[in-house]
């Protein structure tokens, strides 16, 4: 599949198939992910997969803020990947210093769309969630005390592939100086 019709084409999505998704497509998928740039190529994502169907419910239940919409996506899912992060590498370097909390959700930023272009190029739908409370879901994976949850991302099967919702104008978007 072609970079720029992945882009194109790829949607959120929040209704899947009742099907599993093999271990070997997961980890085709986190390989490809795995190259998403990074500060200084650190490399701080982790990819936290969850397929077991009660933990699942679990963190619908008790880490989603009662995001009732979300809730049902995540139930729904036939997995979802918990993308978390190594806290406090990014942004340092000698003589720089940039909040390392902005440069850690930037390089999380760039491994989430990574990853859901890649499930995309392997048939696998995905949404990425932002609403959740990281101290429960934290807990509730037993994610390593240096790092922090940057996402959640549903995944499976798609039922039906939405139409490309209309985008605004070159024009309304870009500047050219």
């Amino acid at each position: 599949m072609k970079v720029v019709e992945a882009i194109k084409n790829r949607r959120s999505i929040r209704s899947f198939r009742d099907q599993k998704v093999s271990k070997e497509t997961m980890i085709s998928i986190i390989e490809t992910s795995k190259y998403a740039p990074t500060w200084n190529h650190f490399q701080i994502v982790r990819y936290n997969v969850i397929e077991d169907k009660d933990m699942i419910g679990k963190i619908a239940q008790e880490a989603l803020l009662d995001f009732r919409h979300n809730m049902g996506i995540v139930e729904g899912a036939a997995g979802i990947m918990i993308m978390s992060h190594v806290a406090g590498k990014s942004g340092r370097f000698p003589g720089i210093q940039k909040s390392a909390e902005e440069w850690e959700m930037f390089d999380a930023g760039c491994a989430a769309q990574s990853f859901s272009l890649a499930a995309y190029a392997h048939g696998v739908g995905s949404v990425i969630l932002g609403a959740f409370d990281q101290e429960k879901l934290a807990k509730i994976i037993n994610l390593p005390e240096n790092e922090v949850v940057s996402t959640i991302i549903p995944f499976g099967y798609e039922v039906e592939h939405p139409a490309t919702p209309p985008r605004k104008s070159i024009t309304e978007v870009a500047r050219f100086l």
